[in-house]
This record gives C-alpha cells, structure tokens and sequence, in this order.
C-alpha cells in the first residue's frame, strides 16, 4: 500500500507542478458529432479530446482532467495532462529531450519496483498520441487489502512538453472501458 501510494503521490506531484497555470483554466465543453461524447478543450493543457458525455468529468487544480464513470468510482477512469518538460524529474531533462530518453528517464524514476509494489508488472511499447511517436506504458499492481490495478498511459512531446493520457482500473474491470478509451485516445488533438 505503502508503494502504491508513493507512485500516485509521485505522479500527482507531476501534475501539481502545473498548478499554478490551470487554477482560472477549466476548459470548455461543447457538443460534439459523436453521440454520447462532448468535445472538451484546453488550451493550457494544450489538448482536445471527445469526453464521455454521462461520465463524472473534472478538471483538479493540479491539471488533471478526469474522467470517471460514476460518482465515487475512483478505481475506474481516465484522464488527460500535460506538463513542461522542465518541471518534471527535478530538472534533469532539457527541453529538447528525445522520446526515447524521456521514456528511459520515466522507466527508472516512476515505473519502478521501489515506485509501483512488490507485485508489480510493467510493460511498455512505442505508439502514437495525436499523430506524434509515442509510448505507452501499461503496469499492474496490488494495493494492499485491495484488488489489484492495472493502469495504461500514453505519453508523446512536443514543443517542450509532455502530454499524458492514462486509463486506470481494477484488473477486473480492465476492459469494461476499453471502448470509451480508444474513443478518447483516438480524438486525442495537440493545440
């Protein structure tokens, strides 16, 4: 529980870094073409995406715009970010890092043993985010006294930042969502 809760601290610090520019910036809603999604847009995040319209969404002061299924459901979900480069692993990588250095940072500091729990699994590929190359990292977890997690982020740079797309679940529930995740994934639009 311990390590789990040190990984959800260390990636919500990521996006607390962000906070100080999102505070007056929420976003706007607007219907969309695909039924039963809006289309959500922010220009400090610097991204579009379709939102499932009946889906709880918020966006946190930290700059995370979430979305869950229902109201209290907080091991279901999904949710977009996006940070300066500069701002994260206290420094270490300059703006122009490539991808593939950014994803070797982010292996050693956040998708670790010491991070993630002693039974954790991680796996990761190159993809694409928002026609940009890619990688998506998918681990699992068990929290103790819990069921076990599985959590899927895509992450891709440009122009100095890094833009997030994570999808998190019980391992039970994995692919309860995976039709509204390829939706997001699949509308997911760089600014």
């Amino acid at each position: 529980m311990r390590n789990s809760l040190r990984l959800l601290s260390t990636i919500s610090l990521v996006f607390l870094l962000n906070a100080c520019n999102l505070v007056s910036d929420y976003g706007n809603q607007l219907p969309s073409d695909t039924q039963g999604y809006i289309t959500y847009t922010n220009k400090t995040l610097g991204i579009s995406i379709l939102a499932p319209e009946n889906w709880k969404r918020e966006m946190t002061i930290g700059g995370n715009y979430n979305m869950s299924p229902e109201e209290g459901n907080d091991y279901d979900g999904i949710s977009v970010s996006s940070s300066d480069i500069s701002q994260l692993f206290e420094g270490k990588l300059p703006r122009d890092v490539s991808l593939d250095d950014f994803h070797a940072q982010a292996m050693k500091s956040w998708y670790d043993r010491k991070s993630i729990g002693p039974e954790f699994e991680v796996s990761s590929r190159k993809t694409i985010l928002s026609g940009y190359p890619a990688w998506e990292v998918t681990y699992s977890y068990t929290p103790e006294n819990s069921d076990r997690r599985t959590a899927t982020e895509r992450f891709t740079l440009h122009d100095g930042k890094v833009y997030f797309l994570r999808w998190y679940a019980k391992t039970s529930h994995k692919n309860r969502y995976r039709r509204e995740f390829e939706t997001i994934r699949d509308s997911y639009r760089i600014l």
